[in-house]
């Protein structure tokens, strides 16, 4: 069962006047493409994404993975190099 309501939005005269000469142009009514344009701007809606989880192995540790731990990590393997 399809269903409609009749709503009143305001819309700039503007933008009324380009929207009524898209309508026509498409060959569909005012209503038709209002509704394809909010259908389509709705489903474009980013979904949120789930909160990344680290697999780690070996212990409980925090896994090093920011910027500034890459750097400690770069910069710990070049003393270590150097002093052997």
């Amino acid at each position: 069962m399809i269903t409609s309501m009749r709503t009143t939005v305001i819309i700039d005269d503007a933008l009324f006047r380009e929207a009524k000469l898209a309508a026509a142009k498409a060959g569909c009514s005012l209503s038709d493409l209002v509704n394809q344009a909010l259908h389509a701007a709705l489903s474009n809606r980013k979904q949120p994404r789930p909160e990344f989880q680290m697999v780690t192995y070996g212990g409980r540790a925090r896994a090093a993975h920011e910027p500034e731990d890459f750097n400690n990590a770069i910069e710990a393997e070049d003393a270590a190099s150097l002093v052997r």
